[in-house]
């Protein structure tokens, strides 16, 4: 499944626009890592692109469908979208949480069926919460709720994914395991991309990068070609610095940045 963004610009009133003039393409199996800095457009990107806030100008399609041509209920079906944060006043279980990744799949007034309950179990296991399925998500911490978060759009089984910051509130091991979860699930056939505050994860995992700034796209391609010293000094607006180390237990070498001390 194929999502094009041509044009694409948002203001939320008539000064400033949050970004302008995007263009990008995401196919089948890519893992596109959007960097910048705060305030650079990259969450609003995310909630046009899920469809949540329609564009000022220019146009997303999907599999050669605008988007806002599309049904609330064939969006869900073609895209997920995996918030910041997400709170709710009302004590559901991770369990029903999780549960409501299914409704796309259900007709109108169904109850989940043994099926979707399957389906629900098997994404709670796979991202490690199930053993918190009956408790409340309102209870939970920050790092829990972001799991639990990803555990309902793996039930919800859309096509395009669209994670913005899903390691912010995560430990060390889990920023792993997740990223980990998301490089096998576009193995499987899933798209994504992803906003993260920590340049060093498109290093490791994604098979695209897009550096955000000043509301454009100063440059999108492999990570090779666009984590440059100077494409990433230049978004993040401090001096970074590329370094190369090799693990001690084979030959494979590891790129990362760091800002250059003063």
């Amino acid at each position: 499944m194929k999502l094009e963004v041509r044009g694409g610009s948002f203001s939320y009133t008539k000064g400033h626009p949050v970004f302008e003039d995007i263009s990008l393409e995401l196919e089948d199996q890519q893992f596109l890592c959007l960097l910048g800095q705060n305030g650079c457009g990259k969450t609003t990107l995310l909630k046009c692109l899920a469809g949540m806030m329609p564009l000022s100008s220019g146009k997303v399609i999907i599999n050669g469908k605008h988007l806002d041509s599309m049904t609330r209920r064939e969006t869900a079906l073609a895209i997920g979208y995996v918030p910041q944060d997400q709170e709710t006043a009302f004590p559901f279980t991770v369990q029903q949480m999780v549960l409501m990744g299914r409704a796309p799949s259900l007709n109108f007034l169904a109850s989940p069926s043994s099926r979707d309950m399957t389906i629900a179990e098997e994404a709670m296991e796979r991202v490690g919460i199930l053993r918190l399925k009956d408790q409340r998500y309102t209870e939970l911490s920050g790092g829990e709720k972001q799991l639990v978060l990803l555990g309902r759009i793996l039930a919800q089984r859309p096509n395009i994914w669209l994670l913005d910051e899903p390691t912010s509130h995560l430990d060390f091991k889990n920023q792993t395991i997740i990223l980990r979860l998301i490089r096998d699930l576009v193995n499987e056939g899933r798209s994504v991309i992803m906003t993260t505050h920590y340049p060093n994860h498109a290093f490791a995992y994604p098979t695209h990068v897009a550096l955000m700034h000043d509301g454009k796209i100063l440059s999108i391609g492999s990570p090779e070609d666009v984590l440059l010293e100077s494409n990433l000094s230049q978004a993040y607006g401090i001096d970074i610095c590329l370094y190369t180390a090799r693990r001690k237990d084979s030959d494979k070498l590891v790129t990362f940045c760091a800002p250059v001390e003063e």
